[in-house]
């Protein structure tokens, strides 16, 4: 959330740097985030699914050692990838129009039209007649010569392109399903939701099927880890186990229903009545999520695939929200930042299933460490679609451009 939050604070940044001389150093804080998001994608995360997928059976220190051997032959696998790429392919380029350009007399160019064009490196110079010879080029009118300039980047800068590249294909992937899934689950939900509470008698009756069934797994569970220091986690092992994991997000969310339906506490009631409001709010957000994810549709559409932009669409709604009040923009913006994420981590729920207050141990790290790629995605959209009001709005067109192109 820290990027997100960043992204945020370089948009108020950049507003305040044409009045104020001293800001908040974005830049370093920018590296600070990529740096500690490798150091968890690359560190952390391995070093716990290493830690959790060690063998049961071994002592605390154990699992710890073999985790941290395991995490260092990750490291230097790594290391040597992304070593070996930069020493070959870690480069950037830079397309240039080449200006080449002699020198005139002063009082040669009376005609306030020659200063357009460029002179002939050892030009052929006549004063007497006013004129000058080898134009090769206009720099207003076009005919230049473009070229790439390429010079090798630094290192984490290198490492943090590639892993934005690895972040956009999954971020286009969870992303994009989060945006269809998040608006229509939040209506199906309530759509679907309980109707009225049940009695004692029917929630102890399907409690007791709930809990046979739970035994059910956890006597396959006892059966998977005796196979496992039998056998191994062979192909069929990990197919029983992907079922056994189906059923145990099952049984989560058909406990997660019946709660619903019988509330505890000191006054079911008031338990229930909360239980109903949820269910309007989640009504609510679906509408303004279909509004969200239209909007954001429509932005990439007209911003990014057209070039050069039909219009700047959310670019403009931002710019007049902050003509009214300067807050506005800014919390507008916000709002389009933080759904595009509640639509990633939706997307990763949907395709990989389970619901984020049940995930834990390997299923919580898996999820976290997609997330964290797609966080880096997530920011090469917000610089592109909205680069009027995102962290490099002076480096990409202004309104006035997209109005006179």
């Amino acid at each position: 959330m820290v990027n997100v939050l960043l992204i945020v604070v370089t948009v108020v940044v950049a507003v305040a740097a044409s009045y104020c001389t001293f800001t908040i150093p974005t830049t370093q804080l920018w590296y600070a985030c990529y740096i500690a998001n490798a150091v968890v994608v690359y560190g952390f995360i391995p070093f716990s699914i290493f830690y959790y997928e060690a063998d049961s059976d071994l002592t605390l220190m154990n699992r710890v050692i073999s985790a941290l051997l395991w995490e260092l032959a990750t490291l230097v696998v790594v290391g040597l990838i992304l070593g070996i790429l930069y020493g070959l392919v870690g480069y950037v380029q830079y397309p240039i129009y080449v200006v080449s350009s002699g020198l005139a007399f002063l009082p040669v160019t009376n005609n306030s039209t020659d200063l357009d064009y460029c002179i002939t490196a050892n030009s052929t110079i006549s004063a007497l007649a006013n004129t000058y010879t080898g134009r090769l080029c206009d720099s207003i009118s076009g005919g230049l010569t473009l070229q790439q300039w390429q010079l090798r980047t630094s290192f984490p800068i290198y490492v943090i392109a590639l892993s934005s590249a690895v972040g956009w294909l999954l971020f286009m992937v969870f992303a994009g399903v989060g945006l269809v899934a998040l608006p229509v689950d939040c209506i199906r939900e309530f759509f679907g939701r309980p109707r009225s509470t049940i009695t004692k008698t029917e929630y102890i009756k399907r409690a007791k099927g709930l809990g046979e069934r739970a035994n059910a797994i956890k006597d396959l569970a006892d059966k998977l880890r005796k196979e496992e220091r039998e056998n191994g986690r062979n192909r069929k092992w990990r197919g029983n186990y992907n079922r056994l994991n189906a059923q145990l997000i099952a049984l989560e969310n058909d406990e997660h229903a019946l709660e619903l339906v019988h509330p505890q506490g000191e006054d079911p009631d008031y338990m229930w009545a909360l239980t109903v409001i949820g269910f309007y709010v989640k009504l609510l957000f679906g509408i303004l999520g279909v509004v969200l994810s239209v909007c954001w549709v429509v932005q990439v559409v007209l911003y990014v695939f057209i070039n050069p932009p039909a219009s700047p669409f959310l670019n403009l709604l931002f710019t007049r929200l902050d003509s009214v009040f300067g807050l506005f923009g800014v919390a507008a913006f916000a709002l389009f930042c933080f759904y595009i994420i509640a639509c990633v981590i939706k997307g990763c729920m949907k395709i990989w299933g389970g619901q984020i207050q049940y995930l834990k141990g390997l299923k919580y790290f898996y999820r976290l460490g997609i997330f964290l790629y797609c966080l880096m995605g997530f920011i090469g959209l917000t610089i592109i679609a909205l680069s009027l009001r995102g962290p490099l709005k002076w480096k990409r067109r202004t309104l006035e451009d997209v109005y006179a192109a």
